[in-house]
């Protein structure tokens, strides 16, 4: 399945910052890919992709939508709860793959379908939004230690 991962982890994901059939992943592999996109492109001092191939396939591509070019982006805010800067990869079965650099935070989620939703993209998205993005930023921004001023509040 082209762009997503099924609970066993297989189907397909990222090639370089893009959707790529074929793919199995376990999630430490999948959180080693957003670390490698959290650092835009380097891993531990050696220069695996370009920050500019990474900017341009994390970042608002222009198009209708919260699309980057193979990472969906919230640079138009569109999860409000979300600082800008979050860009996530998404598949089959709500399996994410979410990054957030100006809190240093990476999340993969596997499982089960969060809900049943209609198969536009905005559709599928809201149960992103309502199940695990608005809670874990709920509990991030209401933990104590987090400047008011951070992006995340």
């Amino acid at each position: 399945m082209v762009g997503g991962l099924r609970p066993d982890f297989q189907g397909g994901w990222f090639a370089a910052g893009g959707v790529v059939g074929g793919g199995s992943y376990t999630a430490r592999a999948a959180a080693r890919v957003g670390r490698l996109m959290l650092r835009r492109g380097d891993w531990d001092g050696r220069r695996l992709l370009s920050a500019e191939a990474v900017r341009l396939t994390t970042g608002d591509a222009g198009t209708p939508g919260p699309c980057g070019t193979g990472w969906w982006s919230n640079g138009e805010g569109d999860c409000s709860k979300l600082p800008r800067d979050a860009f996530f990869g998404s598949g089959a079965g709500h399996q994410i793959l979410l990054v957030v650099p100006s809190l240093n935070l990476i999340v993969v989620r596997f499982g089960g379908v969060l809900a049943k939703v209609a198969a536009d993209p905005k559709s599928y998205h809201e149960a992103y939004h309502r199940f695990l993005l608005e809670p874990l930023m709920a509990a991030i921004t209401d933990t104590p230690g987090i400047p008011a001023n951070h992006p995340a509040k």
